[in-house]
C-alpha cells in the first residue's frame, strides 16, 4: 500500500478507501465530510436562488392580469364614448388646457426673468454708488427696479425673495439720495458731473424744477453751515469755495441746461437708454422679452413746472445773504482761536482774496457788504491782537514785596570780574557784556524786570511789521480784478490798503502810549511805598526811558510820555540820605572833638592850612565808597545834585562847623589828663596854662576847620537840578552853611588876604584831588 494519501475522486467503491493506512483512512473521511458539506451549501443557494425566480415570476403574472383588467376596462370605456359628440367636445377641451399651460408659464417665466433683473438692478446701483459714478445711471437702473417690483408682486408667480428685494430696494434708495448730496458739494467734479447729479435727483424723487434747485442750494447751505461752524481755517477755506462754487454752478446750471437735460431723459423708454443697455449685469438681450410690456415701454416721466431765471436769482440771492451770515459768523469764531497777527493777516489774505474774485464775477451789491464786513472782522481782530501786544504784564514787575535784591549794587563791581569764569570761546562777548551790564547797573535782579520791557518792544515791533505788511499788500496783482471797474473800487483799495493799515498803527500807537504812561505810573506809585528798593526803581525808571527814546522815532507820541520828575528826586533823596546818613554821623562826632592839628604842614605868612583834615578827607572817602557800593550807575547828575544838596543841608542842619567853644570840645591830649594826686598851689598854675594852650588850639582847629569848610564847599557845590521847580532846598542848605564858614572866618580874625587865600588853598587842593571822587565830580 502507498503511503502517499489517494484523491478522493479516484475512490470508485467505499473498500478502495479501507486499502490504505488508517491515518489515511482518517484524512480521506475528513476531505469527505469537507466536500459533502461544500456541495450542501451549494445547493442551497441553488435552490434559493431559484425560488425567488419562481416569485418573481409569479407577481408578474399578477401584474399582468391587472393591467389586462384595466385595458379592458379603457377599450370599454373607448367603445362606449367613440360618438361625434363626445370627440368634439374633448377636442376643445385639450385645446383649452393647452393655452392654459402656455400662459402659466409665460408667467412663470416671466416673473423669473423680472426678479433676476431686478436683483442685477439693485447690485449694480449699490456697485455705482460705491465707486462713486453716474448718479443718473444708478438713478434710472432704481426707477426701472421699482417698476419690476411692482410688476413681479402684481403677478401669480411672485417668488418669496420679493419682500427682502423691497427691503433691499428702500435701503438702496436710501443711499443713492445720500450719495446725491455728497456728489452735489463735492470740489472735484466739473459741471456735468453736477448737472447728471441734479436730474438723477429728480428722477428718483420725481421733484419739480424748483423743489430740486431748492434741495440743491439746501445740501449746499447744510455743507456750507457745518463747515463754517468747525471754527478752523480749512474749513472756513472750504466753506468759501463752496459758497464761489454754488454761486458759478446755480447761475450756469439753472435754468436752461438743467431743464434741457431733463427734457433728455423724457424722449426714451428705460429699457432703450443707451446707458441702461450698457449694464451687461441686466442681460436685457435675453430678458426682454419676458419682462411685462407696461415696464418694457415705460418712459419717466418729470414735472416740467416752469421755471424763469428771475426766480433763480430771487432764491439764489436769498441763499447767498444766509450763507454769508453763517460766514460771517465761522469766520468770527475761527479769529477768536487765532493768537498770531501774521497768521490773521495771512487768513485776510485768502478770505479776502476769494471774495474780490467772486464780486467780479458776479457784480452784486450783497457782495461789497460782504467784503467789508470780512474786512471789518479781520481789522477788529487785528486791533484786539494789537492792544494785546501792546499790554506789558505789570502784575508781574514785583512780585515779591520783599525781594530787595533787585536793586543792589553788589554784584556790580567791575573788580569782582577778575574772580570770574567767563566763557571765551565767542571772544570777548561775554566779558564785553559782563563790563556793560555792571557799568549800567543790569544785575540779575534788574534784568528780571527790564525783561518785561524788552518782550514788550518786541511784540511792538512785530506788530508794527505786521500793519508795515498789511499796507504792502497789492491786493489787484493777486485777484483776477481790477478794482476800479467796480462802482466803489477806489473806496475798497483804499480802505484795504491805507485805512485798515492806518487804523492799525493808530490803534498800536494808543494801546502802546497808554500802556507806556500806565507803566510809569504804576512804577511810580510802587516807588512811594515805604519798604521798598529804591535802587531798582530808579533803575527801571531809567531803563524804560531808554527804551522809551529807542521807539520815539517809531512811535512819536512817546515823546509826549515820561516819568514824574518829582517822584525822581525824591527817589534819589532817599538814596543821598541812606548812602550820605553813616558817614555824615561819622563826620559829626569827629568834628565835635578837639584834637592835635599838624601846623607843622601849613604855609605862608600868616601860616594858614593848605589841606583839609584827615577827618574831612575821610568823610568824602566814605561817602565815595557808598556811593559806589550802591551801584555807579545810580549817580546820574541829577541824583549827585541831590546828594549834594542834601549833605550841605544836613551838614547845615547838624551845626558841625559851628564855632567850638573851651566848654565845648572833647580835649584828647595825653598832656590835658593831670594826675588828681597834684599839690593845690600847683593846680592853678596848670590849668591857667592848659586853658592858654586849649584856646591856640581852637584857634588852630577854627582855621582848619575853615579849610574843611571851603574844600567842602568846592566839593559839594550844587548846581541847578533838572526839572526842578523848587530850588529853595538847595539854596537854603548852602547859604546856612556858607554862612557857618563864615563866622568860622570872623572868629579867628583873618585879613580879607588871608581869608582869599585859605580859600584859594581849599579850591587848590580840590583840583588836586577831586579825581579821586569821581562820582562826586560829576
Amino acid at each position: 500500500m502507498s503511503a502517499q494519501q489517494p484523491d478522493v475522486s479516484s475512490l470508485t467503491t467505499w473498500e478502495d478507501a479501507f486499502q490504505y493506512p488508517l491515518p489515511v483512512v482518517r484524512k480521506l473521511e475528513q476531505q469527505l465530510r469537507r466536500n459533502m458539506e461544500d456541495n450542501r451549501q451549494k445547493l442551497r443557494t441553488l435552490v434559493g436562488a431559484s425560488y425567488r425566480d419562481l416569485l418573481g415570476t409569479a407577481e408578474r403574472i399578477i401584474d399582468m392580469d391587472e393591467q389586462i383588467q384595466g385595458v379592458e376596462s379603457h377599450l370599454g370605456d373607448i367603445g362606449r364614448k367613440c360618438n361625434a359628440r363626445m370627440l368634439e367636445r374633448i377636442e376643445s377641451n385639450h385645446v383649452q388646457m393647452k393655452k392654459e399651460r402656455a400662459t402659466s408659464e409665460q408667467a412663470r417665466y416671466g416673473a423669473l426673468a423680472q426678479t433676476k433683473v431686478l436683483q442685477n438692478a439693485l447690485v449694480v446701483t449699490v456697485r455705482i454708488i460705491k465707486a462713486n459714478e453716474d448718479a443718473l445711471l444708478a438713478s434710472k437702473l432704481l426707477v426701472l427696479a421699482r417698476l419690476l417690483h411692482k410688476s413681479v408682486a402684481e403677478s401669480e408667480q411672485a417668488p418669496a425673495v420679493l419682500e427682502d428685494l423691497a427691503k433691499r430696494m428702500r435701503r438702496t434708495r436710501k443711499r443713492l439720495l445720500s450719495y446725491i448730496e455728497r456728489s452735489l458739494v463735492r470740489a472735484d467734479v466739473d459741471k456735468k458731473f453736477t448737472l447728471q447729479t441734479l436730474c438723477a435727483y429728480a428722477l428718483i424723487s420725481n421733484s419739480s424744477p424748483k423743489d430740486v434747485l431748492r434741495h440743491f442750494l439746501q445740501v449746499r447751505f447744510t455743507q456750507l453751515e457745518s463747515r463754517a461752524e468747525s471754527a478752523s481755517e480749512a474749513d472756513l477755506m472750504d466753506a468759501l469755495d463752496l459758497f464761489q462754487r454754488t454761486l458759478a454752478d446755480t447761475r450756469e446750471l439753472f435754468p436752461k441746461r438743467f431743464l434741457e437735460s431733463l427734457s433728455q431723459i423724457s424722449k426714451v423708454a428705460l429699457t432703450r437708454d443707451v446707458g441702461v443697455r450698457a449694464v451687461v449685469e441686466l442681460n436685457l438681450d435675453v430678458y426682454e422679452q419676458w419682462i411685462a410690456p407696461d415696464v418694457r415701454n415705460f418712459i419717466p416721466w418729470i414735472s416740467h413746472e416752469s421755471i424763469v431765471i428771475s426766480e433763480v436769482k430771487n432764491a439764489l440771492s436769498s441763499w447767498a445773504r444766509h450763507a454769508q451770515k453763517y460766514l460771517l459768523q465761522g469766520l468770527t469764531d475761527c479769529l477768536a482761536q487765532q493768537t498770531e497777527a501774521k497768521q490773521v493777516l495771512e487768513m485776510r489774505h485768502k478770505v479776502l482774496s476769494k471774495y474780490l474774485s467772486l464780486g467780479a464775477r458776479f457784480r452784486d451789491e450783497s457782495q461789497l457788504r460782504a467784503i467789508n464786513d470780512m474786512r471789518g472782522a479781520f481789522l477788529a481782530k487785528l486791533e484786539t491782537l494789537t492792544k494785546e501786544a501792546a499790554e506789558l504784564a505789570l502784575s508781574d514787575m514785583f512780585p515779591d514785596a520783599h525781594d530787595q535784591s533787585a536793586g543792589q549794587g553788589r554784584d556790580l563791581d567791575l573788580w569782582n570780574l577778575a574772580g570770574e569764569n567767563l566763557d571765551l570761546g565767542r571772544g570777548a562777548t561775554a566779558f564785553r557784556q559782563a563790563v556793560l551790564r555792571r557799568q549800567h547797573g543790569r544785575s540779575d535782579g534788574i534784568r528780571r524786570h527790564t525783561q518785561l520791557f524788552d518782550e514788550w518792544i518786541e511784540r511792538l515791533e512785530r506788530t508794527k511789521s505786521i500793519a508795515v505788511a498789511l499796507r504792502a499788500t497789492k491786493w489787484d496783482d493777486d485777484v483776477e480784478l481790477d478794482l476800479d471797474d467796480l462802482d466803489d473800487g477806489e473806496t475798497m483799495l483804499t480802505a484795504l490798503s491805507k485805512q485798515d493799515p492806518q487804523r492799525l498803527e493808530e490803534a498800536l500807537l494808543e494801546a502802546a502810549t497808554a500802556t507806556l504812561r500806565k507803566t510809569y505810573t504804576v512804577i511810580e506809585e510802587h516807588a512811594k511805598g515805604e519798604n521798598v528798593d529804591v535802587a531798582l526803581h530808579v533803575r527801571m525808571l531809567r531803563e524804560l526811558d531808554l527804551r522809551k527814546r529807542g521807539l520815539v522815532a517809531t512811535f512819536a507820541s512817546f515823546d509826549t510820555v515820561s516819568c514824574d520828575h518829582a517822584v525822581v528826586r525824591s527817589l534819589h533823596l532817599r538814596i543821598a540820605t541812606s548812602v550820605a546818613d553813616p558817614p555824615l554821623a561819622a563826620y559829626s562826632r569827629w568834628m565835635r572833638v578837639l584834637r592835635y592839628i599838624p601846623t607843622s604842614l601849613w604855609d605862608g605868612t600868616p601860616n594858614l592850612p593848605v589841606q583839609p583834615s584827615t577827618g574831612t578827607f575821610r568823610f568824602l572817602t566814605d561817602l565815595h565808597r557808598q556811593m559806589s557800593a550802591s551801584g555807579t550807575d545810580l549817580w546820574a547828575p541829577d541824583a549827585v545834585q541831590t546828594l549834594k544838596a542834601s549833605i550841605i543841608e544836613q551838614l547845615a542842619e547838624r551845626d558841625v562847623f559851628d564855632v567850638i567853644t573851651a566848654r565845648e570840645v572833647e580835649v584828647l591830649e595825653d598832656d590835658d589828663h593831670e594826675e588828681e594826686d597834684k599839690v593845690a598851689d600847683e593846680a592853678e598854675t596848670e590849668s591857667t596854662a592848659k586853658e592858654s594852650k586849649i584856646d591856640a588850639q581852637l584857634r588852630e582847629q577854627h582855621l582848619q576847620m575853615a579849610l574843611d569848610g571851603f574844600y567842602l564847599q568846592r566839593a559839594l557845590q550844587v548846581s541847578s537840578i533838572v526839572g526842578s521847580s523848587n530850588d529853595n532846598v538847595k539854596a537854603s542848605g548852602e547859604g546856612r552853611f556858607s554862612t557857618t564858614v563864615d563866622q568860622l572866618m570872623q572868629h579867628v580874625g583873618l585879613e580879607p588876604a588871608a581869608q582869599e587865600r585859605l580859600r584859594k588853598n581849599a579850591h587848590e587842593y580840590w583840583r588836586r584831588t577831586f579825581l579821586l571822587f569821581g562820582l562826586l565830580s560829576g
